[in-house]
């Protein structure tokens, strides 16, 4: 029999389900910090920006962005309990 427990939830903060305040960078050196990890901003965005230049296309790279925010909703409906 299969378990149906959850073991993890992820959340898109990229504008689909919530905004942040800050940049990415800012944030996650804070919570680093708030666990005892002194982490420079400024190496986290550079992180985050060669990450993300590393990353497959997005999903809709022909969408404008308005148009983007709205294709990702309806594609995370499903998901969605």
């Amino acid at each position: 029999m299969l378990s149906r427990q959850r073991k993890a939830v992820f959340f898109d903060a990229a504008g689909t389900l919530f905004t942040v305040n800050g940049s990415v960078g800012e944030i996650y050196a804070r919570l680093a910090r708030d666990h005892g990890k002194e982490v420079s901003v400024a190496d986290l965005e550079a992180g985050f920006r060669r990450c993300f230049a590393a990353a497959p296309p997005m999903a809709f790279p022909a969408a404008s962005a308005e148009q983007i925010r709205v294709l990702e909703k309806m594609a995370g409906k499903p998901m969605v309990r």
